[in-house]
């Protein structure tokens, strides 16, 4: 028996073994492959967001439902302010909530959102601006710097 997961620090998987796994012992009860897979398909966020490495398709119902509620969206994730020696600012992404929205699109604790839509972030109201038109946009396209390197997260919007 393993149980798979992915580090949400590298985004590498990983699994942790257990050689001396007897069934009868288990107190839960375990899902075969296919209904496991049955189970992920038909979950909110898994059947409204597909990616492909770090580009994103959203449906645009979901995510207009999502943002009714922004409150619980945005305890899904803590963003860190940072002061850039040129006056710009970025945000450091901690406590990601795993399975939550922001794990889903790709973003993984210690990420450090440098830039949207290509532009450094020149204050605050840049990301309330972008938050408030999410539910209008095609898309959206953010910089994180990970592990030292920048990372284009690209994010489309569709009608499903």
């Amino acid at each position: 028996m393993r149980i798979i997961f992915r580090n949400l620090k590298n985004g590498q998987c990983e699994y942790v073994a257990n050689t001396a796994f007897d069934p009868k012992k288990i107190a839960v009860k375990l899902m075969d492959a296919t209904s496991a897979q049955n189970y992920l398909n038909n979950k909110d966020i898994n059947h409204n967001i597909k990616n492909e490495g770090n580009n994103f398709e959203i449906n645009k119902s979901f995510i207009k439902t999502k943002l009714t509620d922004l409150n619980s969206v945005l305890t899904q994730a803590r963003a860190i302010p940072l002061n850039n020696p040129d006056g710009t600012l970025s945000f450091r992404i901690e406590e990601v909530e795993p399975g939550g929205i922001f794990s889903t699109l790709g973003i993984n604790n210690g990420d450090v959102i440098t830039r949207i839509n290509g532009q450094p972030i020149s204050s605050y109201n840049d990301v309330m601006g972008m938050m408030n038109q999410l539910s209008n946009l095609n898309a959206v396209n953010i910089t994180v710097l990970r592990n030292g390197t920048e990372t284009p997260m690209n994010y489309n919007f569709v009608d499903q």
